[in-house]
């Protein structure tokens, strides 16, 4: 870790504190890893919401099955029939997590 010896202190209204709050709890950082990042000129952005992780779950599973699938298909000529109907449940939960999203 960087040594930091240098303090910053400066004062804000509540109005403004309110604001730099909301601010930091949507980003996931603490308020002087925030403050860090901003004095380095980094774009700060909210955590996306737990729905679009549970997405790119779904559709790694999704895609990592499907592949699953392809191998068994050229190695064999042949698809399991349970296989095939699980790639379409997890297409169908990856689908149905995308328009609940919206």
């Amino acid at each position: 870790m960087e040594n930091r010896e240098n303090r910053i202190v400066f004062r804000v209204n509540k109005k403004e504190e309110m604001k730099i709050n909301k601010d930091v709890a949507a980003s996931g950082l603490s308020k002087e890893a925030f403050f860090r990042k901003l004095a380095m000129g980094d774009t700060i952005r909210p955590n996306p919401p737990q729905a679009f992780y549970d997405i790119v779950a779904s559709a790694t599973d999704y895609i990592c099955y499907t592949e699953h699938i392809f191998d068994q298909l050229f190695e064999s000529n042949t698809i399991d029939l349970i296989a095939s109907e699980t790639a379409k449940h997890l297409r169908d939960k990856f689908w149905d997590q995308i328009h609940a999203f919206r």
